[in-house]
């Protein structure tokens, strides 16, 4: 008889108190992490966010005017989606480098649009800001959901020998600041897109 999700997360948790994680980020200040943990993305934290990257450096209204559109169309999709994680470190070093490469898929979108509207530099500013960071975090299982737990016990079965273990999971609330162990700059980073690595020779941007 198959077991529901509660069940089996109730039996991860009763053998493992923490999931080994990875969590991509750009920082401009890494002891931040290790103060004050690893939290959701308010809409004041955004607001923040997209000041500094962006409004700071524009002396045109209309370019303004698009960047707070663009900041608030994102802000509705990214609500209330958490902190995100991987189960393998080397899915954000070799598939899913957007936060090491732009800080954020939220941060790369929004200069996606106004450079293409605008004809601005803004993804190039991105990548100059902060450095690309993944911390190694112990997430524990008492704040995963059941439902995640079960998923990713479902993940491991079907995992034998596959490349990568392609497991990506969010929890609602802020990582524990002692739940980081550690942190390190990878050294090479791929970038699908434009193919602009980090590490290794660059490429000619794609399209």
């Amino acid at each position: 008889m198959q077991m529901c999700a509660a069940e089996t997360a109730g039996r991860v948790r009763t053998q493992f108190h923490a999931v080994r994680s990875f969590h991509a980020a750009r920082p401009t200040d890494i002891t931040r992490y290790y103060r004050d943990g690893i939290e959701p993305l308010t809409r004041s934290r955004w607001h923040e966010l997209v000041d500094e990257c962006f409004l700071s450096q524009i002396d045109s209204a209309p370019v303004a005017d698009a960047v707070v559109r663009a900041r608030d169309v994102q802000f509705d999709i990214v609500a209330e989606s958490g902190v995100h994680f991987c189960c393998d470190r080397r899915l954000l070093e070799e598939r899913d480098g957007y936060t090491l490469l732009f800080g954020s898929l939220s941060l790369m979108a929004v200069a996606i649009r106004i450079d293409k509207e605008f004809a601005t530099s803004f993804k190039e500013a991105l990548r100059r800001r902060g450095e690309p960071t993944v911390f190694v975090c112990d997430v524990p299982t008492a704040i995963i959901a059941d439902d995640v737990l079960a998923n990713l016990i479902g993940a491991l079965r079907a995992a034998c020998g596959a490349p990568l273990f392609d497991f990506h999971f969010a929890i609602p609330c802020a990582l524990p600041a002692n739940a980081v162990i550690g942190h390190y700059r990878p050294k090479r980073v791929l970038d699908l897109v434009y193919r602009q690595h980090i590490g290794g020779a660059e490429q000619p941007p794609v399209g």
